[in-house]
């Protein structure tokens, strides 16, 4: 029988996560689902083997580029030992590590940035790398996309440009 997931006021917490954490069904799988800014992985490590566990920060960094993209506001980080401030237009997985492509319109990079508007200004940045990551309300960059392929991203999570499917669904709604 399950136990309810609320404690006692004298229960102790890190057993009861544990019992849930052991109680809920394994699900293998190569999605890895979005979290919010608020969500957390619960895992327990396995007495023979270590496991792989995606930390908060790094699920933290990828919600608030998602968030970014969706409302297509800008995101000031540093990355290999430059700040960057850009305007993410896609976020998702390449061979399966997150990525973000990005304008980035100000800040420092390898090779110095192009006038705004330059399509030299275009950037790939690994979500890892990133440190530091705050969004910045209401600024953002529309710059035209071109003609080109971008191989930044194989697995699209979302677009500044493509509406999800869960806004379709809101359109369709209202």
């Amino acid at each position: 029988p399950r136990r309810p997931l609320f404690l006692e006021p004298s229960g102790d917490l890190g057993k009861r996560l544990l019992e849930i954490i052991d109680e809920a069904p394994l699900k293998a799988t190569a999605d890895v689902p979005a979290l919010t800014v608020e969500g957390v992985w619960l895992s327990r490590a396995g007495a023979r083997s270590a496991r792989r566990v995606r930390s908060a920060r790094a699920d933290l960094k990828y919600s608030l580029i998602r968030k970014a993209v969706l409302q297509r506001d800008s995101v000031s980080a540093w990355y290999k030992g430059h700040r960057r401030l850009f305007s993410p237009v896609l976020l998702g997985s390449k061979a399966g590590d997150q990525h973000v492509l990005a304008y980035q319109f100000a800040g420092t990079s390898e090779k110095p940035l192009a006038p705004d508007g330059s399509p030299e200004n275009w950037r790939c940045l690994r979500v890892l790398d990133l440190t530091r990551v705050k969004v910045m309300p209401g600024v953002w960059h529309a710059v035209k996309k071109g003609h080109g392929f971008q191989n930044c991203i194989d697995q699209v999570d979302v677009s500044a440009y493509r509406p999800t499917a869960r806004r379709r669904q809101l359109r369709l709604a209202a």
